[in-house]
């Protein structure tokens, strides 16, 4: 699957080059719309299919009403404690990242891995952040009204690729993956952060490898393989709540007065309210 996943980011960086900025915007917002947020819309349906030792005994319309105070509390923190939360939201989804990334390389349930992922996915954020500071500072500053200098950017990098190679080297044992290809997918990620924007490039990392393989392992998981049959049941028992969750995002920006200006951090505090039970539910299904 790495190989397309290869192909499909090459052929993505070369799309962008007959695209406006406006277009690139577009192509973004499209792919982290529809694959992004899907991947993440089956969750319920997930937690009901974990072995009964490992899942609460609750129905689907508590898991629902959890699911969604959840949601509305990660929100709340948000508007009440944005930097706090902002940080939070950034190293939750870094293991996530690394989680989804390692798992089956790595032996997981153990301290080593959760630190190793939380580290190869804070080096990946770094890597979008330096390439595109401008930008990530002005995010920042809309969400949480504290200025990020300049200087950040480049410490946070090094000491999190530096952590990384320490890790891999004092690890090297516990790996089953080859690193000279992991070594290449972070070139990979650098040039795709270099040359996109930053929406661009978040959108083309989330979507096409961590969205995409994440989908792959819940139809697995549901279905037992990934064919056009379980591939449309995913479909199907995603749709409401996919639908629901852009309904949520459209309401939330009508509200605050549909400024262009605050339609990516609007973006990012959604995404950042609907990742933290995706991130619980999909750690239930790698301890199964």
């Amino acid at each position: 699957m790495k190989a397309i996943m290869i192909v499909l980011t090459f052929f993505a960086l070369w799309l962008t080059s007959f695209l406006s900025t406006s277009g690139e915007n577009i192509l973004a917002l499209i792919l982290i719309l529809t694959i992004g947020i899907l991947h993440g819309s089956n969750d319920i349906r997930l937690l009901l299919n974990l072995k009964e030792g490992l899942r609460l005994k609750m129905s689907k319309q508590q898991y629902l009403l959890l699911y969604i105070a959840v949601v509305l509390l990660g929100a709340i923190c948000f508007y009440l404690i944005p930097l706090v939360t902002l940080i939070f939201f950034v190293g939750i989804s870094a293991y996530h990242f690394g989680e989804q990334h390692w798992s089956g390389k790595l032996k997981k349930q153990s301290i080593f891995f959760t630190g190793y992922a939380t580290v190869y996915g804070l080096s990946i954020f770094a890597m979008l952040f330096y390439f595109n500071q401008p930008e990530v500072a002005e995010v920042v500053y809309d969400l949480t009204g504290f200025q990020l200098p300049t200087a950040f950017f480049a410490p946070f990098l090094f000491v999190n690729l530096g952590l990384l190679v320490i890790l891999s080297v004092v690890g090297y044992q516990k790996f089953s993956g080859n690193f000279v290809l992991e070594a290449f997918y972070l070139l990979v990620f650098g040039l795709i952060f270099s040359i996109a924007p930053l929406i661009l490039g978040f959108a083309f990392y989330f979507v096409i490898w961590h969205s995409l393989p994440s989908l792959y392992d819940q139809i697995t998981f549901l279905y037992g393989d990934v064919s056009s049959g379980s591939l449309r049941k995913y479909l199907i028992n995603s749709l409401f709540y996919w639908l629901a969750a852009l309904f949520g995002l459209l309401l939330i920006y009508y509200f605050i007065g549909g400024e262009d200006s605050l339609f990516l951090p609007v973006l990012f505090s959604f995404l950042a309210a609907i990742t933290f039970p995706h991130v619980f539910v999909i750690e239930q299904i790698e301890r199964e």
